[in-house]
């Protein structure tokens, strides 16, 4: 055990957050154009007590830290349509983030830029944005750090990216393919060398996605729904670049059959980026069924299995030399009944 550390027979951790919100919003119309402003406030704060009885002393200490925020958003989007069949958006958000005790106060934007098709039986949209990921309080402060301290360097993560959806449908069959880049900066990440605490790496991440999508309403009673993707970047890899899901909802008379397959092709996760050790993950394949009976108008027997053939997604974690399975095997029985 490390010199310095305290060993304890008793803890008791609290946690308490206090939430509140209030909006406010205006629409302006026109035949062409439609405009919307808006405001925003909320107001957020946490607790965290903790009590723990040291053996040695047998005295009582305390490990308390908290923080809050008030952050103050307003925004505005502007629909216009060209034509009938064209239209162009553009959206603009600021947010204000006045935080208590150390971290430093803080404001963001938000834009977007879109265009949008429809003709017939097609349509297209595309959008150009640019966002950012709020860090979460948990990652303000460094677990092995006593007393608690946030960290007040730590930046939002900025994001800008592109995505466009061309789709066709017609009857009964719906087609869409997505095509999608990102780039990121300022990625938030865990430390060992920076005190074991939660660090902007500063460097640029840049990420591709595309997919192919399909859904057919046969009919009231039956329905199919088909996907296959692909998606990397350029960092390093943590998930499977290829899978495909298909769903298929089905009624006979009083009952619903739901069966779902969900594939996820295999890959190489580093485990130590320090001597570049790989993982080989192998693919997964997770199938989910369900059947419920309607036995009245109000009543309802449903019988449901996840992952039944114990195939499921595993995932792998820096520094362990195996996988760790995500979904469980499980079987319920359940009734309903509305009254």
């Amino acid at each position: 055990m490390p010199a310095g550390t305290k060993r304890v027979d008793r803890y008791n951790t609290r946690f308490n957050d206090d939430i509140f919100n209030i909006s406010a919003e205006k629409i302006f119309r026109t035949d062409s154009n439609r405009l919307m402003i808006g405001t925003f406030y909320k107001y957020k704060h946490f607790d965290q007590k903790g009590r723990f009885r040291e053996i040695q002393t047998q005295n009582e200490l305390k490990s308390d830290y908290g923080s809050g925020l008030n952050l103050f958003s307003i925004y505005a989007e502007n629909r216009y349509d060209v034509s009938s069949h064209n239209a162009l958006i553009l959206s603009l958000k600021g947010d204000y983030y006045d935080y208590a005790d150390e971290i430093k106060n803080d404001f963001q934007w938000i834009g977007r830029i879109g265009y949008l098709y429809h003709w017939s039986h097609w349509h297209f949209k595309a959008f150009a944005t640019h966002t950012y990921l709020t860090p979460p309080f948990y990652k303000l402060y460094s677990p092995h750090q006593f007393p608690y301290r946030a960290n007040p360097s730590l930046k939002a993560p900025q994001i800008d990216m592109f995505e466009s959806v061309l789709g066709y449908r017609h009857d009964i069959h719906k087609i869409k393919l997505v095509l999608g880049w990102r780039q990121g900066k300022d990625r938030i990440v865990y430390s060992h060398h920076s005190g074991h605490a939660y660090i902007n790496d500063g460097s640029w991440t840049h990420d591709t996605i595309a997919s192919l999508e399909y859904e057919g309403d046969f009919n009231l009673d039956h329905r199919l729904y088909a996907s296959i993707f692909t998606g990397s970047n350029d960092v390093e890899t943590r998930s499977p670049r290829y899978g495909s899901i298909v769903r298929l909802y089905d009624r006979f008379g009083s009952f619903d059959l739901y069966n779902e397959i969900v594939w996820y092709g295999p890959y190489d996760y580093e485990i130590d980026p320090r001597t570049h050790t790989t993982l080989h993950v192998n693919d997964s394949f997770n199938y989910t069924a369900a059947v419920t009976w309607h036995v009245t108008e109000d009543f309802s027997i449903a019988l449901k299995g996840e992952n039944l053939f114990d195939s499921g997604y595993e995932q792998a974690y820096h520094g362990y030399l195996e996988t760790f399975p995500v979904e469980e095997r499980k079987v319920w029985l359940s009734m309903e009944y509305l009254f």
